[in-house]
């Protein structure tokens, strides 16, 4: 930071892992759910590995709540996830190592109280406005 203005510079993108583990899940999860082949890979080894297989969810920018759906059910089918991405070495390099996983964890911990209260302020047939202050100090 110079002046008070901040210099984006690419090589901090490196060095922060946030940024590289959001990107290698959203990349994985298009590329499984865009090719055939690799969903039913992904759907022949989560049978192998006796994981219930659920479809991957992607994430949309105009939801943000998608972003923690798609790191919960990332995590949540990881292992049958791994296997699918290593069987294309194109898409190997996009496999998770254990310190992505926990700042993937760190994420969800972070979203999951949003996405809560995201959930109760926007039931349709319930009135809320009551329920702002509530949600206000529970998440701050």
């Amino acid at each position: 930071m110079e002046d008070g203005n901040y210099e984006s510079n690419s090589d901090d993108e490196d060095e922060c892992p946030c940024i590289s583990v959001y990107q290698k899940v959203k990349t994985a999860v298009r590329k499984i759910k865009k090719c055939e082949k690799l969903e039913e890979s992904l759907r022949h080894f989560c049978a192998n590995l006796q994981i219930n297989y659920l479809k991957l969810i992607k994430d949309m920018p105009v939801r943000w709540n998608t972003s923690y759906l798609m790191f919960e059910r990332y995590l949540r089918l990881r292992p049958a996830i791994e296997k699918t991405l290593s069987s294309d070495s194109s898409l190997s390099k996009l496999v998770l190592c254990d310190d992505e996983c926990m700042v993937l964890q760190q994420f969800i911990t972070f979203l999951k109280p949003f996405y809560e209260m995201t959930n109760i302020i926007s039931v349709q047939l319930t009135p809320t406005l009551s329920l702002t202050a509530a949600v206000y100090i529970e998440l701050y």
